[in-house]
């Protein structure tokens, strides 16, 4: 009984050192694999203990949050969406911290080789298709790191 209480208790504080936080929070550029930003901005925040996801378009110039139908809170992601987006070799090389809804995913990934990455994951199609980001600016919304993205 020690040993199982010893590896709930592992097993709960590995999860929660690579979660998801206040630092976290921020307006994100959208890129290209090959690191070229494709116009369009993002921004997680976190109120009232739930994070909140809203993309804005330079075409239109406004903000809209993630909207599907019913199953959008975003939420941590468990073990089953974390593999249906990254492949084994992938989890081999990253520890990835997510949350998702059903139609798409926010993540941090950790290594030991790297810096800290963040991606956009589509859950939409039978493949989950990861878009890199690169953090503009600490606050949510901030229409002045979109300037300095153009």
């Amino acid at each position: 009984m020690p040993r199982l209480l010893y590896l709930i208790t592992l097993v709960f504080f590995s999860a929660s050192t690579f979660a998801l936080d206040k630092s976290d929070v921020g307006t994100y550029g959208v890129l290209t694999k090959d690191q070229t930003s494709i116009g369009s901005v993002i921004t997680i925040s976190r109120s009232a203990n739930k994070w909140d996801f809203y993309m804005k378009m330079k075409e239109n110039g406004l903000w809209a949050q993630s909207s599907c139908e019913g199953g959008c809170e975003l939420k941590a992601s468990g073990i089953k969406n974390t593999h249906r987006m990254f492949s084994k070799e992938f989890l081999e090389e990253f520890t990835p911290d997510c949350i998702n809804n059903k139609a798409m995913a926010f993540c941090r990934l950790k290594s030991e080789k790297y810096e800290d990455a963040y991606l956009m994951v589509a859950l939409t199609t039978s493949e989950a298709i990861a878009m890199p980001l690169v953090k503009l600016s600490d606050i949510p919304k901030d229409d002045e790191a979109l300037k300095e993205d153009e």
